[in-house]
């Protein structure tokens, strides 16, 4: 009998360790199924356009208390593919007034479709969908802020900025999408000259940025209307 219950004993656990086994294959399974936050588009070819939203304040960067802000904000990138974690957005922006003075400039993006700045390659900003933007740069490349001679704010390339909130609603009848931007931890160096507010020179890993962008989709040939979305986290 004591075999017996022996033998019983150590089937029961091998069938309890088994059935572990094959829970725990499917929670692996479950983890490698796991989809990551998303943008996607109606179609393969589109381009993404954008600007800061209607109604709602420019945005505005702040370095050392002191801000920067353009009448004219607009993003442009071309898309290949339907589904996609990031988008490399390149920035425009015209009128701007920087640290409390006219005629401010902001360079180092290049221009959508046309080198305006001198020799590239340029900054842009990666959009992610999980909710971080990086500021890209080419080696020896950095976003420029300026006021003639007399202010001048250096960014370089920097990662996993702030935090963005997306929503998604519609344009023309399609998908948009409106974007909250509230980055902070910005690295800047800067240069303080006669008349500017900076109050000395030097780098600073506290400048912020934030804002609100509208984002929408059209077909690159036609002009036509084309879905954006953000899809959330899901497993």
């Amino acid at each position: 009998m004591k075999g017996n219950a022996m033998t019983r004993n150590l089937k029961t656990l091998h069938l309890l360790v088994g059935a572990l086994l094959v829970l725990l294959g499917l929670m692996a399974q479950a983890a490698n199924a796991h989809t990551p936050a998303r943008f996607t588009t109606e179609q393969e070819l589109t381009t993404i356009r954008g600007v800061h939203d209607p109604g709602t304040a420019e945005t505005t960067i702040s370095i050392t208390g002191s801000t920067v802000h353009c009448e004219i904000e607009e993003f442009h990138v071309e898309t290949v593919g339907k589904s996609f974690e990031s988008i490399g957005l390149v920035p425009t922006y015209t009128q701007c007034q920087a640290f409390g003075l006219m005629n401010g400039k902001i360079t180092g993006f290049g221009h959508y479709g046309e080198a305006v700045e001198g020799a590239g390659p340029y900054c842009f900003y990666s959009l992610k969908a999980s909710g971080k933007i990086d500021l890209v740069c080419p080696a020896g490349k950095e976003v420029t802020i300026e006021v003639g001679t007399v202010c001048i704010a250096h960014l370089p390339s920097q990662a996993n900025l702030g935090t963005i909130q997306y929503t998604t609603g519609l344009k023309d009848g399609k998908h948009d999408l409106t974007i909250d931007v509230n980055l902070t931890a910005i690295t800047v160096t800067h240069t303080d000259g006669l008349g500017c507010p900076f109050a000395g020179s030097g780098e600073v890993s506290n400048a912020t940025m934030t804002g609100k962008w509208t984002f929408w989709g059209q077909d690159p040939t036609s002009g036509a209307a084309v879905g954006i979305t953000w899809d959330a986290t899901v497993a």
